[in-house]
C-alpha cells in the first residue's frame, strides 16, 4: 500500500510541474504479454522465466520499469543467449537510479536492449553493468529481419530468433533519454553501446565503453530506423553533453578501439562548472592499442563551449583515431579555456589522428577553442581538414590559449600534419587566432593550405594569421592561400612561414583577386623568416622560404604592411615574386622586402604589374644585406611607375647596410609607359658606411621618365640632423662615408633608357663611390633628354675613394636640352702616384644640344687627372651662359672634343680645360670640328697654372668663325671668362709651356685681329659695360649709318 501511495504522489507531481515523463513508477511490473504478470521492487531479480525465449533472443515486456537509488534490478539467464530485449509499454518513463545488471549463465555474454518510448532517465546512483553490448532507446520498436517487436501491444509483434537490426521510430513525439547527476554506465571492453532517442542529454554522467562500437542518435520527431551497424540516419533531435558528462570509448592494452558514431540535429557540449572532462573521447591509454575513430553528424548545429571536447588521443604505441564531423553550422567558444576538437599523440610513439570537419554553413571558433592534431613524441600529428561556408576564428578573449586550426609537433621527432581550410564564403581570422602547422622539435612542420572566397586577417595588435613554423631542427612547411575575392590583412595580421632555429622556412604562395595589407602603425603582411634576431650571433638556422603572390586585381601595402623575407642566420632569405594588375605601396615601413641580417644572402625580388605601380611616403621595394651575405636583385616590370617620397626616402633598392660585408644586388626596372620619381623617390643600388661590398648595377627602361626633386626644405635623419634627400636613379658605394679606411667596394653601372627623359629640381642619375671603391659607368639613352633646375647626370669618386670614376655616356636621338642642368664626372681622390687611375670619358651624342645656364664638366680636385669630354651633334650645339669644361688640381687636365655637322654657338659661354694646382698637371687639349663656330662672348681656352707644365693644345677645324663685334682674341695673356663681350681662343701656361692654337677657318682673316685697322676702334670692355648703371660723366659717340650705337656683340660697327 505504501508503494502505491508513493507512485500516485509521483504522478501528481509530474502533472503539476509538467515534466517530460507523464508517469514514473517505482520498481517494475511485467505486462503479461510475454510472461507472467509480476510486480518487482527493491533489489529485484528478473529471471529468464518472466520473459519469452526465441532462439538466442530473450524478450521481456514491462508495463513500467524504474530502479530507485540504492536499489537494483538484475536480469538473469539460464541458457545460452545472444540478446536480452526489454520493452516498457505502460507510457511512463523509466527512472534508473540504482544498479541495472545483466547476469548471464556461465560463459554467456548476451547483449542487452532496453526501449521505452515514454523516456528513460538514468540518474543519481545509477550504474549499468551488462556482459556485452548495451542498447538503450526511446524507440517504438526493435526491428528484426522477419518482423518488429513493438512497444505498442496493440500492434502485432514478432518474437524473432534473428538478431536485432535496428531501433525503429514511428515519427511521433519521441521521448528523451537522459543521463545525469553522476550516473555511470559501464560497457564491457570491445562490445557495443547504442543510444537512440528523440533528444539525449548526458549531464554530469559518464558513459564508459572501452573500445566499444558506440552509436548515439538523437532522432527528434523523425520517422526512421537507427541500425546497429553501418551509417546512422540523418536526425533532427538534440544531443547535450554537459557539466562533466562524457561518452568515453578509450581503450587499454593491445586491443584496438572501435568507432564512435554520433548523429543529431543539434549537439551541445558544454563543460561549464565541470570538475571532470566534458565531451566525447576515444583514447589509446597504454599498450599497443589503437583508439577508435569518432564520426559525428549535426544536421543543424554543433556547439562546443567552456572546455568541452571531442578528442582522440594515444598514450601508447598505437595510433589515435581520426575524427570526422559533418554539421550544418559549428560554434566553439572556449571563453578562455582549452576547448574544441583534438587528436593527440602523447608519451609513446603512436600517431595522432586526422581531423576532417565539414560544415555547410558557418564555423565559428572563438576564445581559446581549437581544432587541433598534435604530437609530443616520435609519433606524427594528424592532418586537419576543414570545409565550411563561412569561417570565423577569433581569439579576442582567449586569455592565453591558442584559437584556431592547428597541427603541432611540440616535442619528440614526430612530424606535424597538414592543415587545410576551405571557406566557400568568408574566412575571418582575428585577434590572435591561427591556422597553423608548427614544429617545435626535431620533427618536420607540414603544409598549410587555405582557400576562401574572401579573407580577413586582423590581429588588432596581436600576432594573428596563417602560418607554418619551425621552432627547432625540423623544417617548416609550405603555405598556400587561394582567395577568389578580396583579402585584407591588418594590425599584426599575417601569412607566414618561419624557421627560428636550425630548420628551413617553407614557401608561401598566395593567389587571389585583390590584397590589401595595412599595419595601421604596426606590422602586418606576408612573411618568410629564418633564424631569430635574439640568437643571430650563433649563426644557427636555415633558409627563409620564397614568397609568390599572384593577383588579378590590386595589391595595396600601407601603414607598415609588407611582403618580406628575412634571414638572421647562416641561411639565405627567400625570393619574392609579385604579379598584380596594380600595386600601391604607401607609408614608412611598408613595402616588399628581402633582407639578410646574418651570413646568408638576401633573396631576389620580382614585381610585375599589368598596369600601375605606385610607391609613396617612405614605402620601399628593397633587397638588402646588413651583415656578411649579399643583397638580392630587384626586378620591376610595370605599365607605369610613380615613386613619390613626399619628403621621405622612398623607392626601389638593393642595398648593403652599415657594416655589411656583402654586396648589394642589381636593380632592373622596365616600364612600358611613364616612370615618375619625385620628392625623394629613388631607384638605387647602394652600400653605406663601413661596408666592404660593392653596389649593384641599376638598369631603368621606360617610354617616358620624369625625375623631379622638388624638395623646398631639407629633411631630418634618424638623429635629427638635416640632410638633402636625393631624388633619382643611382648606384653608390659607401654613401655618406668619406673617411673610414674600413669602407671598400665599388658602385655599379647605371643604365637609363627612355623615349623622353625629363629631369628637374636637383634630381640625379649617378654612380658614385665615397670610400675606397670605384664609381660606376652612367649610360643614358633617350629620344629627347631635358635636364633642368640643377638636376645632374654624373659619375663621382669621393675624397677617400680609389679615384676611379665611371664613364658618362649620354645619347639622344632627337635632342638634349640642359636648362640649369648639369652633366658631370667629378673626382676628389688623392691617391699614390703608382695607383693613378686611367682617365674616363664623359660622352654626349645628340642631333641638337642646347645649354642654358648649364654645365658639362669633368673635374678632379685631388691629384687624379680630370676626365675627358666628347660632344657629338648633328644639327646644332647652342650654349647660352653655360660651361663646357674640365678642371684638375694636381693632375692632368681632361681633353674636350666637340664634333658636329652644324653650327657651334657659344653665347656668354665657354669651352675650357684648366689645371689650377701649382705643382703638376698639363692642360687638357680642346678639339673642335664643325661647319661654323659662332662666338658671342665665347671662350675657348686651355690652360694650366702648374710650374713647368704644358698648356693644352687648341685645335679648331671649322669652315667659318663668326665672332661678335668681329672681334676675336687669339692667344695672349691668360684671361678669365667674365661674359663681358670678349671672344677668346687661347692656350696658356703662365709658368710653363704654352700649348698650340690651330684654327682652320678660311672665312676669318686673323690679321684683322692682330694689326691696327684704318677704321676707328673701340674699347670693347666699355661697350660691354652696363649702360644703365648709376654714375657721373658724359660721352660723345660717332654716329654712323642709321644712327645706331656700336656694341661689342653687334655686327654693324659703322
Amino acid at each position: 500500500m505504501g508503494l502505491l501511495r508513493l507512485s500516485l504522489l509521483r504522478v501528481s507531481l509530474s502533472l503539476a510541474f509538467g515534466s517530460i515523463p507523464a508517469f514514473v513508477y517505482a520498481g517494475a511490473t511485467t505486462d503479461g504479454t510475454v510472461g507472467a504478470v509480476q510486480n518487482l521492487s527493491g533489489n529485484f531479480v528478473v529471471p529468464q522465466s518472466l520473459g519469452s525465449t526465441k532462439g538466442g533472443n530473450l524478450f521481456h515486456s514491462f508495463k513500467n520499469f524504474s530502479i530507485e537509488n540504492g536499489e537494483s534490478a538484475t536480469f538473469t539467464t539460464t541458457t545460452a543467449l545472444q540478446n536480452v530485449i526489454t520493452r516498457v509499454t505502460g507510457g511512463a518513463a523509466s527512472n534508473i537510479n540504482g544498479l541495472l545488471k545483466l547476469s548471464a549463465s556461465a560463459g554467456n555474454q548476451p547483449h542487452f536492449y532496453f526501449i521505452n518510448p515514454a523516456g528513460v532517465i538514468v540518474g543519481a546512483g545509477a550504474a549499468i553493468d551488462v556482459p556485452a553490448g548495451l542498447h538503450i532507446s526511446t524507440a517504438d520498436y526493435v526491428k528484426f529481419a522477419d518482423g518488429n517487436f513493438y512497444v505498442d501491444t496493440a500492434k502485432a509483434s514478432t518474437l524473432s530468433a534473428a538478431a536485432p537490426e535496428a531501433f525503429g521510430f514511428l515519427g511521433n513525439n519521441s521521448a528523451a533519454l537522459e543521463f545525469k547527476n553522476g550516473a555511470t554506465v559501464n560497457v564491457r571492453p570491445q562490445q557495443a553501446l547504442t543510444l537512440a532517442a528523440g533528444d539525449i542529454t548526458i549531464n554530469d554522467a559518464s558513459l564508459l565503453a572501452p573500445g566499444a562500437a558506440v552509436r548515439v542518435a538523437a532522432v527528434g520527431k523523425s520517422k526512421l530506423e537507427v541500425g546497429f551497424a553501418g551509417d546512422l540516419p540523418a536526425a533532427g533531435g538534440k544531443l547535450s553533453i554537459l557539466n562533466g558528462g562524457s561518452i568515453n570509448a578509450s581503450v587499454s592494452g593491445n586491443v584496438d578501439g572501435a568507432q564512435v558514431r554520433v548523429q543529431a540535429g543539434d549537439i551541445m557540449i558544454d563543460g561549464q562548472d565541470a570538475r571532470k572532462p566534458t565531451g566525447i573521447f576515444s583514447n589509446a591509454n597504454d599498450g599497443g592499442a589503437k583508439s577508435g575513430d569518432i564520426v559525428i553528424a549535426a544536421n543543424q548545429q554543433l556547439s562546443i563551449v567552456n572546455a568541452g571536447r571531442i578528442s582522440t588521443s594515444t598514450f601508447s604505441s598505437g595510433n589515435a583515431g581520426s575524427i570526422r564531423l559533418d554539421a550544418g553550422s559549428v560554434s566553439m567558444d572556449g571563453k578562455g579555456q582549452v576547448t574544441g576538437i583534438f587528436s593527440q599523440a602523447n608519451e609513446a610513439y603512436g600517431n595522432a589522428g586526422n581531423l576532417d570537419i565539414n560544415v555547410a554553413g558557418k564555423l565559428n571558433i572563438l576564445n581559446g577553442a581549437v581544432i587541433s592534431s598534435s604530437t609530443y613524441t616520435s609519433g606524427n600529428a594528424g592532418n586537419v581538414r576543414v570545409n565550411a561556408g563561412d569561417i570565423m576564428l577569433d581569439g579576442a578573449e582567449a586569455n592565453g590559449p591558442y584559437t584556431g586550426l592547428l597541427s603541432t609537433t611540440n616535442k619528440g621527432t614526430g612530424n606535424a600534419g597538414n592543415v587545410e581550410a576551405t571557406a566557400k564564403g568568408k574566412l575571418s581570422i582575428l585577434s590572435s587566432a591561427q591556422i597553423s602547422s608548427a614544429t617545435y622539435a626535431a620533427g618536420q612542420g607540414a603544409d598549410v593550405k587555405v582557400t576562401a572566397a574572401e579573407l580577413l586577417i586582423n590581429g588588432n595588435g596581436v600576432s594573428t594569421g596563417i602560418n607554418s613554423i619551425s621552432g627547432a631542427a625540423g623544417n617548416a612547411g609550405n603555405v598556400s592561400v587561394n582567395v577568389s575575392g578580396a583579402t585584407s590583412i591588418f594590425s599584426e595580421g599575417g601569412i607566414s612561414t618561419s624557421a627560428f632555429d636550425a630548420g628551413q622556412a617553407g614557401k608561401i604562395r598566395f593567389v587571389g583577386n585583390s590584397l590589401s595589407i595595412d599595419g595601421q602603425g604596426l606590422e602586418a603582411g606576408i612573411y618568410s623568416d629564418a633564424g631569430d634576431f635574439r640568437t643571430a650571433a650563433s649563426f644557427r638556422g636555415g633558409n627563409g622560404g620564397d614568397i609568390d603572390v599572384s593577383l588579378t586585381g590590386k595589391l595595396s601595402l600601407a601603414g607598415g604592411g609588407r611582403i618580406s623575407t628575412t634571414t638572421y642566420t647562416r641561411g639565405n632569405s627567400g625570393s619574392i615574386n609579385v604579379a598584380a594588375n596594380t600595386v600601391a605601396l604607401d607609408g614608412d615601413g611598408s613595402g616588399i622586402l628581402a633582407e639578410t641580417i646574418g651570413i646568408g644572402n638576401a633573396g631576389n625580388i620580382a614585381v610585375k604589374t599589368s598596369q600601375s605601380l605606385q610607391i609613396q611616403n617612405g614605402a620601399r621595394i628593397s633587397s638588402a644585406t646588413h651583415f656578411v651575405g649579399n643583397g638580392g636583385s630587384v626586378s620591376i616590370d610595370a605599365a607605369s611607375l610613380d615613386i613619390d617620397g613626399k619628403s621621405l626616402t622612398t623607392g626601389i633598392y638593393s642595398d648593403a647596410g652599415t657594416q655589411a660585408q656583402g654586396n648589394a644586388g642589381n636593380v632592373a626596372v622596365n616600364v612600358t609607359g611613364n616612370l615618375s620619381l619625385k620628392d625623394g623617390g629613388q631607384i638605387s643600388s647602394a652600400t653605406t658606411s663601413y661596408t666592404t661590398g660593392s653596389a649593384g648595377t641599376v638598369k631603368v627602361n621606360a617610354a617616358n621618365i620624369s625625375l623631379d626633386g622638388k624638395l623646398s626644405n631639407p629633411v631630418k635623419d634618424d638623429e635629427g640632423n638635416s640632410k638633402v634627400l636625393s631624388t633619382g636613379i643611382f648606384s653608390s658605394a659607401n654613401a655618406g662615408d668619406e673617411s673610414t679606411s674600413r669602407s671598400v667596394g665599388n658602385a655599379g653601372t647605371v643604365n637609363v633608357t627612355a623615349g623622353q627623359l625629363q629631369m628637374s629640381n636637383a634630381a640625379l642619375i649617378s654612380s658614385s663611390a665615397y670610400a675606397k671603391g670605384k664609381a660606376g659607368e652612367v649610360n643614358v639613352n633617350a629620344s629627347k633628354i631635358r635636364v633642368d633646375s640643377n638636376a645632374i647626370i654624373s659619375s663621382e669618386a669621393g675624397a677617400a675613394s680609389s679615384g676611379y670614376t665611371g664613364n658618362v655616356n649620354i645619347k639622344a636621338t632627337d635632342s638634349l636640352n640642359l636648362d640649369q642642368g648639369i652633366v658631370s664626372i667629378s673626382n676628389a681622390a688623392q691617391v699614390s702616384a703608382d695607383k693613378l687611375p686611367a682617365k674616363t670619358l664623359l660622352a654626349i651624342d645628340a642631333p641638337d644640344i642646347t645649354l642654358q645656364k648649364a654645365q658639362i664638366t669633368a673635374s678632379a680636385s685631388g691629384n687624379v687627372a680630370a676626365s675627358d669630354i666628347r660632344l657629338n651633334y648633328a644639327h646644332r650645339l647652342l650654349a647660352k651662359n653655360s660651361n663646357i669644361n674640365t678642371s684638375a688640381f694636381d693632375g692632368n687636365g681632361g681633353a674636350i672634343t666637340v664634333q658636329g655637322k652644324g653650327a657651334l654657338i657659344l653665347e656668354r659661354s665657354q669651352i675650357t680645360t684648366s689645371v689650377t694646382g701649382l705643382q703638376t698637371g698639363n692642360g687638357g687639349d680642346i678639339s673642335i670640328s664643325a661647319p661654323a663656330l659662332i662666338l658671342r662672348s665665347g671662350f675657348v681656352q686651355a690652360n694650366t697654372a702648374a710650374k713647368a707644365a704644358s698648356g693644352g693644345n687648341v685645335n679648331i677645324q671649322v669652315n667659318a668663325t663668326i665672332a661678335s663685334g668681329n672681334q676675336l682674341l687669339l692667344g695672349g695673356a691668360p684671361l678669365k671668362f667674365d661674359g663681358s663681350g670678349k671672344n677668346l681662343i687661347q692656350a696658356a701656361a703662365p709658368d710653363g709651356v704654352n700649348g698650340a692654337v690651330r684654327l682652320s677657318s678660311p672665312q676669318v682673316d686673323f690679321s684683322a685681329s692682330l694689326v691696327n685697322l684704318n677704321a676707328q676702334t673701340y674699347d670693347f670692355a666699355d661697350l660691354a659695360a652696363d649702360l644703365c648703371r648709376l654714375g657721373s660723366g658724359s660721352s660723345l659717340s660717332l654716329v654712323g649709318r642709321g644712327g645706331l650705337l656700336p656694341t661689342a656683340t653687334g655686327l654693324l660697327r659703322y
